[in-house]
């Protein structure tokens, strides 16, 4: 039997190979369809993979296929009765089988037999290629043929939905550029030595905004998300600073008496040791007061008190401290008056502490929304010159552009706030007028044919070539003025318009002269590169950045 058995096993192993050419051809044809499914459905929607689709279904139709006729295992009955199929006009003589049924009996009639069964296996065997030729299944050819010509002249045929699946691929990299940008702004955000309570809300911007970009599947959605953050940013950098500055001149109210406008200065300064000689000053000076005098600066205290700024928890609890102080300076008991200067000090240090860490949060809020304005204007550029829409918040001239130039939306957001206060005259270029002391102004301008002038003179922080000191400017709250104005006449076709940025000073808010002129002339150049002006105005216009130029 066991030279039968491996007779047995050579006609298994050939049977098991036509079984796995079936499989590999059902699955050729199989994986030949589904291809041509994938590039049909490529014509009708972007699909950006579609051909490496369409290539990896082939592969693994055919190898499923292939590995579905090998796991389809050929019994050894099926290889007797496959031996024992008689050739055309043979008799049947089921040796093999016949064999397999009594391969345990022992008796003469059974060993005969499987001699016989044995010469035949051999025979077989020695003749296995013409017993059991291989397969031919022609017809299968045709429709494969067909199948791999069609998928051939789809993934090689200009596809029109492959400039839509390279635009959506650019999109990605703009989308995938912002999270870089972003990446680095929050790396460098964690670096800065910032106090953890100012640090946090703006660590919170960055990684919501980065989650977001995450989420982002359209440069839309993405540029959005970067605007939405951009101006939460802008408003805590604003209503911080509104904070400072109702800060500042709730300190100058204290200077109506001695010993708090000392306090003040000290606050004011931020100046820890300056504090805390004040602050012994107020004592000694306290411990020789007259009752009535104690009331008096009693009042005063409470008065300071109540006129602290409403929207300020520092402010507010340095108000309490000052009612405390107040109530201990009237009521005159020395160990009740030196506990409460004691916690005023403390109050006050920690004021002056969370002073300090405010400065530093607005700084870094203005800086990561100018940072946040440019990495966005480059994503809104490239839709713009797409053919896709963004908001006008990222247009020429538009709040993302004065953010990312530095000249953030202030007081006087419209080009034409550029007279003095008290005067008339224009100074050359968009922004709004800036100069430090009093002095007088004139402008001339032109439209098309027509050609008009007028002068005029005022006092105040106007625009114009002024002789008091460069130390801080601050815009006008108004723009009232005087002046006489006169035009020659003449017709006024022609001639453009045009918007300037905005002030590059908040209402009422001091900046450094030197700060606000480069922001000045930078604004000014850009719109000479964007008109024409004649050679007189230009003339006029480079003299008048020498006269105020800080360094001249």
């Amino acid at each position: 039997m066991e030279t039968i058995n491996r007779q047995l096993g050579a006609v298994r192993r050939r049977l098991q190979w036509f079984r796995m050419l079936d499989g590999l051809r059902y699955g050729l044809l199989t994986g030949l369809a589904v291809t041509l499914l994938w590039l049909s459905a490529s014509w009708l929607w972007p699909m950006e993979y579609g051909r490496v689709a369409a290539a990896i279904c082939l592969v693994l139709c055919t190898a499923g296929g292939w590995l579905w006729g090998r796991l389809r295992r050929v019994s050894i009955i099926l290889a007797a009765q496959t031996m024992d199929r008689p050739i055309t006009g043979e008799e049947r003589l089921d040796l093999m089988t016949t064999a397999l049924a009594y391969e345990k009996l022992e008796t003469f009639p059974a060993q005969l037999q499987r001699e016989q069964a044995e010469e035949y296996g051999a025979a077989y065997v020695r003749d296995i290629k013409n017993r059991l030729p291989l397969p031919r299944r022609r017809k299968w050819w045709i429709p494969a043929s067909l199948c791999f010509i069609a998928a051939i002249v789809l993934a090689t045929v200009p596809n029109p939905m492959d400039q839509r699946i390279a635009q959506a691929r650019e999109e990605r990299t703009w989308v995938n550029a912002q999270k870089e940008e972003l990446d680095k702004r929050i790396i460098e955000l964690d670096r800065l030595n910032l106090e953890k309570a100012a640090k946090d809300p703006l660590a919170k911007e960055m990684n919501d905004l980065r989650q977001a970009l995450e989420k982002s599947r359209e440069p839309g959605q993405a540029l959005k998300n970067v605007e939405e953050t951009m101006k939460r940013l802008k408003e805590m950098s604003d209503k911080l600073e509104l904070q400072q500055r109702e800060r500042a001149e709730w300190l100058k109210q204290w200077n109506t008496h001695k010993l708090p406008g000392g306090l003040a200065k000290a606050l004011k300064n931020k100046d820890a040791e300056e504090l805390g000689k004040q602050m012994e000053s107020f004592r000694k000076q306290l411990s020789g007061m007259t009752e009535e005098q104690r009331k008096a600066l009693a009042e005063k205290l409470k008065d300071i008190a109540e006129s602290a700024p409403k929207n300020d928890e520092e402010a507010k609890k340095l108000a309490d401290a000052l009612k405390k102080a107040a109530a201990a300076v009237s009521e005159g008991k020395q160990q009740d008056m030196e506990q409460a200067l004691a916690d005023l000090n403390e109050t006050m240090l920690q004021n002056m502490k969370a002073a300090d860490s405010t400065s530093g949060q607005v700084d870094t809020a203005a800086k990561l929304a100018s940072a946040l304005a440019k990495q966005g204007l480059g994503l809104a550029e490239n839709m713009q010159a797409s053919g896709l829409a963004v908001s006008d918040t990222w247009s020429m001239g538009g709040n993302a552009e004065q953010l990312a130039s530095g000249s953030g939306a202030g007081a006087g957001e419209e080009s034409s706030s550029a007279g003095p206060e008290g005067g008339s005259g224009q100074a050359p270029g968009e922004g709004a007028g800036l100069s430090a002391g009093n002095g007088s102004g004139s402008g001339s301008g032109s439209g098309g044919e027509g050609r008009g002038q007028g002068q005029g003179s005022g006092k105040g922080a106007g625009a114009g070539l002024g002789s008091g000191g460069r130390t801080l400017v601050t815009t006008p709250r108004d723009l009232k003025g005087g002046g006489n104005v006169k035009s020659d006449g003449g017709p006024t076709t022609g001639g453009n318009v045009q918007k300037g940025g905005k002030s590059p000073v908040f209402d009422g808010v001091s900046r450094p002269y030197e700060e606000v002129y480069s922001d000045y002339a930078a604004e000014a150049k850009e719109s000479l590169k964007r008109s024409d002006l004649p050679q007189s105005l230009q003339s006029l216009v480079e003299n008048y950045f020498t006269e105020i130029d800080p360094d001249s």
